[in-house]
């Protein structure tokens, strides 16, 4: 599971931060260090920035699936959002 840098760093990290490294590591309970070397280099997110992730979209009522490409996908996971969290219904 990858995080689709671009969407992130475009969507979250400009759009909601402002571009502020410290401010954007806070709402995702990383350093700025760490989120500053995933942004800038061809890390890969681990399973803290993952999991800050996926907290933030829960809490600001954002799709974090929208963020996500899993592997052996060339595309990012376009769900129906309202499918997605909504229950399945029972067996006739």
């Amino acid at each position: 599971m990858k995080i689709n840098k671009a969407k992130f760093r475009k969507e979250i990290f400009e759009d909601k931060f402002n571009g502020n490294y410290t401010h954007c590591a806070e709402a995702l309970s990383v350093t700025p260090q760490h989120l500053h070397k995933y942004l800038t280099s061809d890390s890969e997110a681990g399973p803290n920035l993952l999991g800050g992730l996926a907290l933030y979209c829960q809490a600001h009522h954002a799709y974090f699936w929208g963020y996500i490409f899993l592997p052996g996908h060339s595309t990012i996971v376009e769900l129906d959002e309202q499918a997605a969290t909504t229950e399945p219904k029972p067996a006739a």
